[in-house]
């Protein structure tokens, strides 16, 4: 996971407790959170960077110089949104990941608590079929008690996580 060496989130994980869920499934959960916060950090670092101005030098400079500036501001936006797609990318991949593990010739059956868990994740996130427009924020959780969570239909369950973190102004 190369962009978390970059910025690695501070989660309290003692405020996480998996339940019923298998550690098969609450492994790969536990990165998805993680890559989801990197998401969030690298999509606010970008918009922040849009909406500033390069900064101005504090002498008189040449329309050359002015053009390396505005380049050299574009090059950090680039790069922070670089970092958003790279963490986007391995949190789709982490959902096919906890996807494989109901494959045939596995031990989850769709009728846990795991297949809940995934397919809320799945409708939450929505990485599919283009993982650069999914909703990472959703799963972005700062606690989640999967006894707590997971009670319900997915399709609620994910409605109720998309909800948390909706914001007018990130749309």
């Amino acid at each position: 996971m190369d962009v978390l060496e970059y910025w690695e989130p501070s989660i309290d994980w003692s405020r996480f407790d998996q339940g019923d869920l298998h550690s098969d499934l609450w492994n790969p959960f536990t990165k998805l959170v993680r890559l989801c916060h990197a998401y969030g950090y690298w999509d606010d670092l970008a918009k922040g960077a849009r909406r500033e101005r390069p900064p101005a030098p504090p002498y008189p400079e040449s329309r050359n110089g002015r053009t390396k500036r505005k380049a050299e501001h574009k090059r950090l936006i680039n790069g922070h949104e670089d970092h958003k797609y790279r963490a986007a990318y391995l949190a789709a991949e982490k959902l096919s990941e906890i996807h494989a593990l109901f494959t045939e010739g596995t031990s989850f059956s769709t009728e846990g608590p795991e297949w809940k868990c995934y397919l809320a994740l799945e409708l939450a996130v929505e990485s599919r079929p283009r993982h650069e427009r999914g909703h990472y924020r959703a799963a972005a959780f700062d606690s989640f008690d999967a006894k707590v969570e997971l009670i319900g239909d997915p399709f609620p369950i994910a409605q109720r996580w998309r909800e948390a973190v909706w914001d007018p102004l990130t749309l």
